[in-house]
């Protein structure tokens, strides 16, 4: 019986197999951060969509507002306003509170920055108690208990409309910020679509292969022209 051992895997096998197995675990690694990266990407969208719900558009409360600032305002705008408040108030509250929520609030701080987390309590509560989503509501219920007293109606509407511009600005503002790592990834995309199309359109030029050096000839000495002797004439008899 021989004593010799005889390993079922040789050193070179070994390596190879220790490679492959952090290849694997590389390739976990990048999936995963993958993983996060784009849930991460979902929620600051999702944000997003709940920053610009608070955002006054044109298809509200605002038109009726704009009338009664330019003293043009009628019974109905006045109904349309405390209508429009009561049917949104408690989808524009829920919004507030998902935007608050403790996770909210640390995606913001942490993926944009303080600022956009500060530019978020101003736009929901205002700055020290002037404008904001909360204020702005306020108000507006305010002018629309104002439909006997025109001139109130009229000087109210106006500074609303100052504050719900400057909010709307605000809103924007937070909302791009949300997105501008998407806004930055479709304009890579752009820019690479871009150079793939140039380069398809206008191919290098191929190179033209150095020309041969021609042979240097040499001249050959011109030769000698050779005057034939002219033969004796005989003599004359």
């Amino acid at each position: 019986m021989s004593d010799d051992l005889t390993l079922p895997w040789s050193i070179e096998d070994g390596a190879k197999a220790f490679k492959q197995v952090f290849k694997i675990f590389d390739e976990i690694a990048k999936r995963t951060r993958g993983a996060a990266d784009y849930f991460v990407m979902r929620r600051r969208r999702n944000a997003a969509e709940d920053i610009d719900y608070l955002r006054f558009g044109q298809g509200g409360s605002l038109p009726n507002v704009a009338r009664i600032a330019r003293g043009e305002g009628t019974s109905e705008d006045f109904a349309e306003i405390k209508r429009h408040m009561n049917e949104t108030a408690e989808p524009v509250e829920q919004v507030i509170i998902k935007l608050t929520s403790a996770g909210n609030s640390k995606l913001i701080r942490e993926k944009i920055g303080i600022d956009a987390l500060a530019l978020l309590e101003k736009i929901i509560y205002g700055d020290q108690g002037v404008g904001g989503k909360t204020a702005v509501r306020h108000a507006l219920y305010d002018l629309s208990n104002l439909d006997s007293n025109p001139g109130a109606a009229q000087d109210k509407a106006k500074a609303i409309l100052k504050l719900i511009e400057q909010l709307n600005l605000d809103i924007i503002s937070l909302h791009n910020a949300l997105l501008k790592h998407r806004a930055k990834r479709a304009k890579d995309a752009a820019k690479k679509a871009e150079e793939k199309l140039v380069a398809k359109a206008a191919p290098a030029a191929k190179e033209k292969p150095p020309e041969k050096a021609k042979p240097k000839t040499t001249k050959k000495p011109a030769a000698k022209k050779t005057t034939k002797a002219k033969a004796a004439k005989p003599p004359k008899k």
